[in-house]
């Protein structure tokens, strides 16, 4: 299970994946919570499996992209597509790890 919390908006860690030969960077934003919430009805600590992990990494590849002015114009479905579940994996651990750093002062949004 991914967790997010307040905190790892805040502290900007950024990653990248690998779509199609492409890198494109993947940082935590509050545009991705909001996207993913709007298309899930979800806040991020409600994520529960591999298919909400995907969205979610998508809204944050897409939210990043805008941030930083590159394009990114694949949609939802196309992304999946393309995306494997070891990428998610990656990715959800790469989130957690850095979680971990900072765990310690660390504020949980509830419900």
């Amino acid at each position: 299970m991914i967790l997010l919390s307040i905190s790892d908006i805040v502290n900007k860690m950024e990653t990248t994946i690998k779509i199609d030969g492409i890198e494109y960077p993947v940082r935590q934003t509050m545009a991705a919570l909001v996207d993913f919430r709007e298309a899930t009805g979800k806040e991020a600590y409600e994520i529960t499996g591999l298919s909400d992990a995907c969205r979610m990494l998508y809204y944050q590849v897409r939210a990043t992209a805008e941030a930083d002015g590159r394009a990114f114009d694949m949609d939802f479905r196309t992304f999946a597509l393309r995306v494997t579940p070891e990428d998610i994996q990656r990715w959800g651990e790469a989130v957690n790890a850095e979680n971990a750093k900072g765990s310690k002062k660390k504020t949980t949004v509830k419900k």
